[in-house]
């Protein structure tokens, strides 16, 4: 049972970095676009 919940929290953390390295991924993509149209009009 506490193997299973070391398991399962384990799997958790996992998922909550791959999120949050998805998240950070998008918003640097945003971010590039944002900056190559304000460079558009420099």
């Amino acid at each position: 049972m506490i193997l299973q919940d070391t398991e399962k929290s384990r799997i958790n953390s996992t998922n909550k970095v791959f999120t949050a390295l998805k998240n950070a991924n998008t918003f640097i993509s945003n971010a590039k676009s944002v900056w190559d149209f304000l460079l558009e009009w420099v």
